[in-house]
């Protein structure tokens, strides 16, 4: 585990895929998975994250899952996907970042649902998605210390 901060970094062309992929899904959510690569600053001890590529997972969320909720506030990735989203990652030599997702007619801010099945290291990126349009976008880590989710860093570059 690092001590420094955390920042995830996307392309333009990149987060328009996510969006649109959260466009696609409304009024439930989306979600997919983020390989790309890592690089640890040796003297600050800050972490960089590099999407390189986004993989669209279709949403298996069922009511009966939890709380009566429904594909519009939850989503469930199946086991099979996640080893799916690995094995791809490791094809490409690419590491698996973490974990996109919408909040459809929502703020992009963790639920408890999001904060109960997130994992350590992996990054959490939430897209706004307001009457079929991209609104605000934010990244969160797991602060397994404090046990709840801490902002982490997001650059859009061209």
């Amino acid at each position: 585990m690092h001590s420094g901060l955390t920042m995830i970094t996307i392309s333009q062309t990149l987060l328009s895929e996510l969006q649109a992929h959260g466009v696609r899904e409304f009024p439930h959510e989306c979600c997919g998975a983020m390989l790309g690569e890592q690089t640890l600053n040796s003297e600050t001890g800050d972490l960089t994250k590099q999407i390189i590529e986004l993989i669209p997972i279709d949403n298996h969320w069922t009511v009966s899952d939890d709380d009566g909720f429904d594909k519009r506030r939850r989503f469930a990735i199946r086991p099979e996907d996640y080893q799916a989203v690995e094995k791809a990652a490791k094809a490409k030599n690419l590491t698996l970042l973490g974990f996109y997702h919408s909040h459809p007619d929502h703020p992009a801010i963790p639920s408890a649902t999001d904060l109960k099945f997130a994992w350590p290291n992996f990054s959490y990126i939430i897209q706004s998605i307001i009457t079929k349009v991209p609104a605000e976008i934010h990244s969160y880590v797991l602060d397994l210390d404090a046990g709840q989710f801490k902002p982490e860093g997001l650059e859009i570059y061209a």
